[in-house]
């Protein structure tokens, strides 16, 4: 059944303001990467008439925070089997989510292809916004506008096994924003706008199966930053700078003390 969404326009200031200011730090980088992988070309002159149509489509549109659609609909609308499915409702904010209800019974939280930013001091978001879903066992934020993981946004997830970043214009992530996750069996973080990584960005994550880095920008890795990866089974690591033709699985397992079981896509 098709959702009918209010007729007003809830863009805030503060949105519009996020929103602007994320376009015009990232949407040269967006666009360039897209294109490359399409092997088409663009002058700049395309790229500025690009941002204008950007900055049009987003004015156009009826944008929402959580709490601004959980408002609008009873929770049977996006709770179902303890699964909180908020994908394409084209949210810019986590603001709202701390009002949900049962929120210890919820095990999946599903956010995928929206319009969602980074928490911002500055706009008094809450920075740590799950951090009452004690019992997530998976949580998808991909295809969203993330610039940055914070060591406190993805706090007391304890119990969370798949956690889904990708295809967010994600550019750094502090050492500790996976320090509580000991349990996550699955990471992508593919497709992103990472050029490096913290060495010891992996220290708790032992239980790790499955991790995927492709589709980066990364130049390089410390040669320590797997070796907390007791249990690892699959390493995603192919369309980053760093990987030249020359390198192969085996020679990759052994510049990072990889055990030679690993699976290694380059």
């Amino acid at each position: 059944m098709v959702k009918e969404y209010p007729k007003y326009n809830l863009v805030t200031e503060k949105t519009l303001n996020s929103f602007l200011t994320f376009i015009e730090k990232n949407y040269q980088d967006i666009v360039e990467k897209s294109l490359k992988e399409e092997n088409i070309t663009i002058n700049e002159e395309d790229l500025r008439l690009f941002k204008t149509l950007l900055y049009l489509n987003f004015l156009n549109k009826d944008f929402y925070t959580v709490k601004e659609h959980i408002v609008q609909y009873p929770p049977k609308h996006y709770i179902k089997n303890w699964e909180l499915d908020l994908s394409y409702e084209l949210l810019t904010s986590l603001d709202g989510i701390e009002i949900i209800k049962n929120k210890e019974n919820i095990k999946v939280i599903d956010l995928e292809d929206n319009y969602i930013l980074s928490p911002s001091i500055d706009f008094k978001d809450i920075i740590a916004p799950f951090k009452d879903f004690t019992f997530l066992k998976k949580l998808n934020l991909s295809k969203n506008l993330l610039t940055n993981i914070t060591s406190d946004f993805l706090l007391n997830l304890k119990n969370l096994k798949t956690l889904l970043l990708h295809k967010n214009p994600i550019k750094t992530i502090h050492k500790n924003a996976f320090k509580e996750l000991k349990n996550l069996r699955y990471l992508n973080i593919s497709r992103c706008n990472l050029k490096s990584l913290p060495e010891d960005i992996f220290f708790n994550l032992e239980n790790l199966k499955i991790l995927d880095l492709s589709s980066n920008k990364i130049k390089e890795l410390a040669p320590t930053i797997f070796l907390p990866l007791k249990n690892i089974e699959k390493i995603k690591i192919g369309k980053n700078p760093f990987i030249t033709t020359d390198l192969n699985p085996k020679k990759f397992k052994e510049i990072y003390n990889l055990a030679p079981q690993v699976q290694i896509e380059l």
